[in-house]
């Protein structure tokens, strides 16, 4: 009976322990992600206010030179040459910090437990359609399944990534069919656009030692959450991007 008691007892003390530990592996994966998080933001932002910091002061130096201030206090015509200018830098300023604004609020989003990916990108394309003078277009499949907050935000940037690439080397009006599909213990994202599309290397280090670093921040992202990314594209057959994440009851695998 005592060894009986004495082995019930160490079992429990055992269980209790595993519980402690379990919960100190899931705080540090939190504070882990939370810090993954923090560098988005900051590297998300940077870009955007660095933008704006460089056109606030160009902006200043130019209303302070003597030339645009002659042509301001100037005639009606002198005011025209210049006033168009200054209202794009000003148009340009504020579309700047109404991005970083939302990539802001968008960062924030992702951090929550009960952040809404879908409605996050469909709420992007939206934007995108306005900003970039793009068709952006989103369909969702599948019952919706959770996929964390690493591999949501790794679906956001490469959204991001593409809607920008496509709105560099499209037309203004180019479709763009942005997919989310969910099977079961997957999430794929599938963003195609109706460009011109391009001849893509064999080897894609050949596109970031030219200058192009979008494909390999999009794998970058691919391999942190190890995900599985495609990209196709041809002469006149536009250009498609396709990343996979686990989700759902696989999350963790």
């Amino acid at each position: 009976m005592y060894v009986i008691v004495y082995l019930n007892e160490r079992d429990r003390l055992k269980h209790r322990e595993l519980q402690k530990l379990s919960a100190a592996l899931r705080e540090m994966a939190i504070v882990d992600e939370r810090n993954r998080l923090a560098r988005e933001i900051h590297d998300g932002l940077g870009g955007v206010l660095s933008s704006v910091v460089i056109q606030s002061e160009y902006l200043l130096n130019m209303i302070d030179g003597s030339e645009v201030r002659a042509r301001l206090s100037g005639n009606t015509e002198a005011r025209a040459v210049i006033l168009p200018t200054i209202r794009k830098e000003l148009s340009d300023l504020h579309d700047a910090a109404s991005e970083s604004m939302d990539e802001l609020r968008r960062s924030l989003r992702i951090m929550k437990e009960d952040f809404d990916l879908v409605g996050a990108i469909s709420d992007y394309c939206r934007l995108a359609s306005g900003r970039h003078r793009l068709d952006v277009r989103f369909e969702r499949a599948g019952q919706e399944r959770p996929v964390g907050p690493e591999r949501a935000l790794a679906l956001f940037r490469v959204l991001q990534e593409a809607i920008t690439n496509a709105a560099k080397h499209c037309p203004k009006g180019t479709v763009v069919d942005v997919t989310l599909v969910f099977n079961e213990g997957r999430a794929t994202l599938t963003i195609r656009d109706r460009g011109p599309g391009f001849t893509l290397p064999s080897d894609p280090a050949i596109l970031s030692r030219a200058g192009h670093y979008g494909l390999a921040n999009m794998r970058e992202r691919a391999k942190k959450v190890s995900g599985k990314i495609r990209m196709t594209s041809a002469p006149g057959q536009g250009t498609c991007i396709e990343l996979g994440v686990n989700a759902g009851e696989e999350l963790e695998q």
